[in-house]
């Protein structure tokens, strides 16, 4: 986004530095960004009885259920072997960590940025492991498509990657409108995506055709 700024006569990193634009020379022209919708020709025909739906950033805010996640790690942290100061420390690190990822190493990022001992590492992994928050943010229109997708009378399963413990715990802060026919956690079977075979697998046990099931996720890589 910073280069097509750039091209546009807008030099960011320049501005943030509070320093004299050195790059940016706006042409005769006007730089303009678009999005745009691709059609894919679904190799099928006939009805959809069945939607399958990735979980983490599709149906639920991975990030908010992370932030609760560490919130109650650090409210364990009150008595222990830190400061107060590297308490303070490592929620900020922690934080930052979540917002920029890579997830799976939240913990690891996070003591090291905080300059902590990382003999606190098992420790904090475990007490994330058992951290349960109490519940999960759903995104507005995807609860909508959702909710929207049952009264319609179509199937719906949940597809998902990542650890599944964790996964569970998420799928247990289900309300009872939002629950799925049947989920597939693909830590269980093996297979992560985007091998198909979670979707084969989620649709044999709903009953249905493969080909009469779609999928819905975040990711054009994964899912």
């Amino acid at each position: 986004s910073a280069t097509a700024a750039l091209a546009a006569g807008v030099d960011f990193a320049a501005f943030m530095l509070n320093e004299p634009a050195r790059f940016a020379e706006r042409g005769d022209f006007l730089q303009v960004r678009t999005l745009c919708d691709t059609t894919i020709p679904m190799p099928f025909a006939g009805p959809i009885e069945a939607v399958a739906f990735d979980l983490d950033d599709c149906l639920i805010d991975q990030k908010a259920w992370m932030d609760r996640k560490l919130s109650l790690v650090l409210a364990a942290m009150t008595e222990g072997p830190l400061s107060e100061v590297e308490r303070s420390r490592f929620e900020l690190e922690g934080r930052r960590a979540i917002d920029e990822g890579p997830w799976d190493r939240t913990i690891d990022i996070a003591l090291a940025r905080a300059s902590l001992d990382l003999g606190l590492r098992q420790p904090l992994i475990d007490a994330w492991r058992t951290a349960h928050p109490d519940r999960v943010s759903f995104y507005d229109d995807a609860a909508a498509a959702w909710r929207s997708l049952r009264q319609a009378g179509l199937k719906l399963a949940v597809v998902t990657d990542n650890p599944a413990a964790g996964q569970r715990q998420k799928l247990a802060r289900f309300p009872d409108d939002m629950r799925p026919d049947t989920v597939i956690l693909t830590d269980e079977i093996g297979q992560p995506k985007p091998s198909a075979q979670g979707y084969r697998l989620a649709a044999d046990r709903l009953g249905i055709p493969v080909h009469r099931m779609i999928a819905v996720g975040d990711s054009p890589w994964r899912d």
